[in-house]
Order: structure tokens, then sequence, then C-alpha cells
């Protein structure tokens, strides 16, 4: 889906691209929210435009990466009969969790320091 979009310009509300509704929160507060900019940077990925996912959206970069990847691995056990669901208990889950929210935090606040008010 991501591939049938452009990604908008300002760094985000490209979901708005895919039918979704406009995020409330640069309406009423004038703030990006803590995922603003993911779907837009998860779009550059897809696109092939890494250097500007990551300048749109660390956390969404990241989100666009892993999404391409767990597809691919997905892909792999479908090729050599494989259990999915075993190949991911493996990954170290406490770690990613703790880092991704660590990462989604982070990129809140960079977000928040370049957002360009609507």
């Amino acid at each position: 889906m991501l591939a049938s979009v452009t990604p908008d310009p300002r760094g985000y509300d490209t979901h708005v691209k895919l039918g979704m509704v406009r995020c409330s929160w640069p309406m009423h507060y004038g703030l990006p929210c803590p995922t603003c900019g993911a779907t837009t940077a998860a779009c550059h990925v897809v696109h092939g435009n890494l250097v500007q996912a990551l300048i749109v959206q660390p956390f969404g970069a990241a989100l666009g990466i892993a999404g391409i990847l767990f597809g691919l691995l997905a892909i792999w056990c479908l090729l050599r009969s494989r259990s999915f669901f075993d190949v991911c208990r493996q990954l170290p889950g406490a770690r990613l969790v703790v880092g991704g929210t660590a990462l989604l935090l982070l990129s809140w606040l960079y977000k928040y320091l370049t957002f360009t008010k609507p």
C-alpha cells in the first residue's frame, strides 16, 4: 500500500492518502503525536529513500525497515518449511521492546524539535 502513495513533503499526514483520518494532535495542539511522521517515513523506506526516512521520523524508518525484514523472513521461512513463529521466538523480545520504546521517545522529541506547525 505504501508503494502506491507519494510521501507527504511536510513529513506527516501520508496516512491520509491511504484513507485514514487526519491526526488531531497537530490540528488541536499544534504538536506532533508520538508517531507523527511514521507512515511518511515508512513510505520513504518503501520508495528506497532511507536517508529521507530517517530525517522525517527515525522510529517510522525503523518500523518500515523491520516490516520489510519480517516480510523477507516470512518468505524465507516459507521456502525452508520453517515455522515463522519459532524463528521470531528466538529474537531478543525484551531488548527489542526497550530499544523500540527508547527510539519512539527519542524520535518524538526529535519530531517535536523539527515540527512545522500546520
